[in-house]
């Protein structure tokens, strides 16, 4: 639940909706909810993917002693759409 309530939190400190992150981050929009409302833990590659959308790293979410300040406080500018690398079959939704 704690990795789901952080990553909500930085979310909406960006001023992202959750359909825009999952598309950002190439994650299913159900499987992001999910996550946001402690129903599931993240796989680590779509930690990594959703970190990499918010512009922090996969310590940032997952750590709850790692201060999310510096990461919230970022304007939303700087949260530019991830890269476009093609995705296996098994990593797709």
């Amino acid at each position: 639940r704690a990795i789901g309530l952080r990553v909500e939190a930085v979310r909406r400190a960006r001023g992202l909706s959750a359909r825009e992150l999952a598309s950002r981050a190439k994650v299913n929009p159900k499987t992001l909810r999910r996550i946001e409302r402690g129903e599931d833990d993240p796989m680590l590659v779509s930690l990594r993917r959703i970190a990499e959308a918010l512009r922090g790293n996969m310590a940032e979410l997952a750590d709850a002693t790692v201060d999310l300040e510096p990461l919230i406080a970022a304007p939303r500018e700087d949260v530019p759409p991830p890269a476009q690398p093609g995705l296996r079959r098994e990593e797709r939704w």
